[in-house]
């Protein structure tokens, strides 16, 4: 029986033979998870700074801003280089073109469809996510179009949500056989109700943007420039005084942290009961209907 417990950035797997475990331990660290992740090119996740505001886009417009292992592994470049980012005090993460994101792309994902894989990738973006999330930047993601799986998931790791008003949020993950593995339910069960939760994650339900705000997961644009809407959002928080706006957002931070840890760890074992599994294959084979190709 292996059970995964997460420490700092590694998943220690508990063998009842010593051998396996010294052999099987770097498999489930973070480094090794990245390793991994690296091979699958494609895409890219662009950084800019303007002013106390940092900007984030997710560029795979040919695959509906789908994630590819280089694009996660630019994401944790990204977050490190913010870590360290003492004069900012904003931030909006955006998708390229018509969608915010929809997920894993198929192609990358029907690769590492095992649930060794599946965990590597699980831990890593639980890591980089969480990290995001706690960054002392006030956050906001702008969704246009669709964010779907992967990217609904990524849209939870913000503090606010701006969706113009055709966007859709969808935690579809149930389409293909599996379960949110990046922290996604632990930050969607803190903004509903667990049964609200419960209904999102079990039915595959694609939100509107009124019924997103009608649950209080988002505001919606009035339809004008959303990124002049998300800066201005920003301002009015941050205003002059930045030092303030950082520790205010560590503040809030800060509570969620051991309950978190405890829920990402068990969102990542029920992940991996279903990553990799026959119903799981054979949904990724059949005709998606949100498929990203």
């Amino acid at each position: 029986m292996i059970s995964l417990r997460f420490r700092s950035t590694t998943v220690f797997l508990r063998c009842s033979s010593n051998l396996q475990k010294s052999q099987r331990r770097n498999e489930y660290t973070f480094a090794g998870a990245r390793a991994l992740l690296q091979k699958f090119d494609g895409g890219q996740i662009r950084l800019e700074k303007r002013g106390q505001i940092a900007y984030v886009a997710v560029e795979n417009p040919s695959r509906k801003n789908a994630l590819t292992g280089k694009m996660m592994c630019d994401l944790d470049d990204i977050v490190t280089d913010l870590e360290k980012w003492n004069e900012g005090g904003g931030l909006i993460v955006r998708g390229d073109g018509e969608n915010f994101c929809s997920g894993g792309d198929l192609r990358f994902v029907k690769t590492i469809c095992n649930p060794r894989d599946g965990l590597r990738m699980s831990l890593f973006m639980q890591h980089v996510l969480s990290r995001l999330q706690h960054l002392p930047l006030i956050s906001v993601a702008v969704v246009e179009g669709k964010a779907l799986g992967g990217g609904a998931e990524l849209s939870m790791a913000t503090d606010f949500r701006l969706m113009s008003p055709s966007a859709q949020i969808g935690f579809v993950q149930r389409r293909v056989g599996v379960t949110t593995g990046w922290g996604g339910f632990t930050r969607l069960s803190k903004l509903v109700s667990r049964s609200v939760a419960l209904s999102l994650l079990a039915s595959g339900e694609l939100l509107t943007a009124t019924r997103c705000q009608e649950l209080g997961l988002c505001q919606v644009s009035s339809g004008g420039n959303i990124i002049e809407e998300a800066e201005k959002l920003l301002t009015g928080m941050i205003q002059d005084e930045v030092a303030v706006s950082r520790v205010v957002k560590q503040l809030v931070s800060g509570m969620y942290d051991s309950e978190d840890a405890r829920s990402l760890t068990i969102e990542r074992e029920y992940f991996g009961q279903v990553w990799g599994s026959a119903h799981h294959q054979q949904k990724l084979g059949g005709n998606i209907r949100f498929r990203n190709e």
